[in-house]
């Protein structure tokens, strides 16, 4: 098997100091409901260790490129996405986080924040709490196949930008290029190929902090 340019120094069975933090918590979250990869198990042996398998074809040897979020499995069979937040150094952002998923923020068509599913308090001892939202796909998947889809597209980021700063809320990244792949996203369980113009779009909230009003 041909390893790909700059994995030679790479080795899959081993986890990076950002996926040790999802390994520590992975009994903690699934006693509350949430399975993390196969990968974050304590007792998590490499699929391919001895197998004829490659790493490269395995799932659990694939690490997490950003350590703040993770995919995990509810209880229910539904994929969800785990935000780590350090409510010491973020002290407001649940709080923005609950203000924009409750009525009527929730009721206003102008609101393309992604929507939380549940808060999960820290652990004893612990200031990382984890906020649970739906799984989502980069805007970009599928791509855009009119013109008419990509200026739905802006009008929606616009829109939501907007609607924050109407509300003093100062979103914690807005750069776009080529960073929107990341944040501007949209449900997953919304995706119709012959209505892809009908998909909203929704604002992935990194760090929201309240501005003053002048």
């Amino acid at each position: 098997m041909t390893t790909l340019p700059g994995l030679e120094q790479w080795d899959p069975t081993r986890l990076t100091s950002g996926e040790v933090f999802w390994r520590d918590h992975y009994q903690f979250l699934k006693d509350r409901g949430y399975a993390l990869r196969k990968r974050y198990d304590p007792d998590w042996i490499p699929s391919w260790i001895n197998t004829s398998k490659g790493w490269l074809d395995c799932e659990d040897a694939v690490h997490i490129p950003n350590y703040q979020v993770l995919d995990a499995t509810r209880a229910d069979g539904s994929l969800v996405v785990l935000k780590r937040v350090d409510t010491e150094r973020y002290e407001n952002e649940i709080s923005i986080l609950n203000h924009l998923s409750s009525e009527p923020f929730t009721s206003d068509p102008r609101n393309h924040c992604v929507p939380i599913l549940e808060i999960i308090n820290p652990p004893e001892g612990s200031h990382i709490a984890f906020v649970v939202m739906p799984y989502l796909f980069k805007v970009d998947f599928p791509p855009f196949e009119t013109i008419g889809e990509a200026i739905g597209f802006f009008k929606q980021v616009f829109e939501g930008l907007l609607y924050m700063h109407e509300n003093h809320i100062i979103h914690g990244y807005t750069s776009c290029m080529p960073s929107c792949r990341r944040i501007d996203m949209f449900d997953s369980e919304i995706v119709n190929p012959t209505t892809s113009w009908q998909i909203r779009h929704v604002f992935l909230i990194l760090h929201p902090i309240l501005r003053k009003s002048i």
